[in-house]
């Protein structure tokens, strides 16, 4: 969140009237447009511009409208938590006063700020506005050096107090008579650090110059405390420390469910790698030669059995095993399901009608021999292997032409032009 930037501006008073209520109405110089000296705690002085088109934009006059008036400025920023006891009026009808000043109609409602605005007793006005950004562009506007300028001024509060108060070494005095007019306005502002404070804790405390006695008076109605936050005591306001510590709850609480996610996603990418790596292993298994050889060996003699049943005209293209198996006992059953039945069913039913199924003898058992007999192929290899699956296939053609020949058969071309 970035910080919003505090001024406290002082303007004048007008002469005042009542009205029929009782209260008392009067006008007052707000701010003005031009380079104001800000006084930061540390004794040091920064210019900065207030340009017109800030002062005179349309939404931060809008925020000055029916801006509390306070009793001088409150240890915290004005909210509708607070209103009730800090308020002691309100400024009315914003206006431009000329090309140079922001005025606005203040109504004073509070019985004891109106005796005291009457005896002359308080005369100077003290703006509490944010600052949403600083332009450090230096320069010069009419002849006068700046250092930056404010930018997006919203108001919250404006503050009346006696002659001189709020002042940073000015003997301006600004008085209840309409007449007198204001040269300059000189003002004071809060360091970085405390409007980073404010701009995450908007109910903190401020730390505001008070005369002893009163500094004293604020100091009991506002006790400081002190909260831990990792391990080192800070020392707070009474009013801001719950704040703080909610605030520091929120983030505790987040960064807790920032770490259960992150576990959470350790642990399904481990899962992951673990799953990734099981399937290697088995792809590795299934992809060596002789894992190769006797998945075909098996494929042929499970075709070889089918056709016992299903006959030569059927396909098996793209015919898992299981498929193969229910393919042959839905043409002993019609009605067979399978829907339901494991893998160990279907193998034990169709291994059961296999086995009741007369054996063929045709070109196709010979190549499923073959094939079996070489270990799942019939691809040439090196060596003596090469054959001992040629002697396999030969041997097989033999004995299906001596079976045929028993059988009174003639025996298969493939066979008699094997023998010759």
């Amino acid at each position: 969140m970035s910080a919003l930037h505090i001024r406290f501006d002082v303007g004048a008073v007008g002469r005042a009237r009542r009205t029929s209520q009782g209260f008392v109405v009067a006008p007052g110089r707000i701010t003005r447009v031009g380079v104001l000296e800000y006084h930061r705690a540390d004794g040091s002085v920064v210019r900065e511009l207030r340009p017109p088109e800030e002062v005179f934009a349309p939404a931060s006059m809008a925020s000055l409208q029916y801006a509390p008036i306070t009793d001088r400025h409150p240890a915290e920023l004005v909210t509708p938590r607070n209103i009730k006891a800090l308020q002691v009026g309100m400024a009315t009808t914003v206006r431009k006063d000329g090309d140079i000043f922001l005025g606005s109609d203040l109504i004073v409602q509070d019985g004891a700020m109106i005796a005291k605005v009457e005896a002359r007793e308080v005369s100077e006005l003290s703006a509490g506005y944010q600052v949403a950004s600083i332009d450090r562009t230096p320069g010069e506007w009419n002849g006068e050096r700046y250092d930056q300028i404010q930018r997006g001024i919203t108001y919250n509060h404006i503050g009346i107090g006696p002659k001189g108060w709020g002042r940073a070494g000015s003997d301006v005095a600004l008085r209840m008579d309409s007449n007198d007019s204001i040269d300059s306005l000189q003002v004071e502002r809060l360091d970085d650090a405390l409007a980073t404070l404010l701009a995450l804790h908007p109910e903190a405390v401020l730390p505001l110059k008070f005369d002893g006695a009163e500094q004293a008076d604020r100091k009991e109605e506002h006790p400081m405390i002190k909260i831990r936050i990792d391990g080192i005591d800070y020392e707070v306001s009474e009013t801001a420390a719950p704040h703080i510590s909610k605030h520091i709850e929120v983030l505790s609480a987040k960064l807790a469910e920032a770490i259960s996610r992150a576990d959470s996603a350790e642990g399904k990418l481990d899962a992951t790698t673990k799953e990734l790596a099981d399937a290697a292993t088995k792809l590795d298994a299934a992809t060596k030669p002789e894992t190769i050889a006797a998945a075909v060996a098996a494929r042929v003699a499970l075709e070889h059995s089918a056709r016992k049943v299903l006959g030569d005209a059927v396909k098996f293209d793209g015919l898992t095993d299981r498929d193969i198996r229910v393919t042959v006992l839905r043409a002993k059953d019609a009605q067979f399901d399978a829907q339901e039945r494991s893998d160990s069913y279907i193998d034990g039913r169709f291994d059961a009608v296999i086995e009741s199924a007369p054996e063929r003898r045709d070109s196709r058992d010979v190549t499923r021999r073959a094939i079996v007999a070489g270990g799942g192929t019939m691809l040439p290899q090196h060596g003596a292997k090469t054959e001992v699956r040629i002697d396999s296939a030969e041997s097989a053609r033999r004995a299906n032409r001596r079976a045929a020949i028993s059988q009174g058969r003639e025996p298969l071309p493939s066979a008699t032009k094997s023998s010759n």
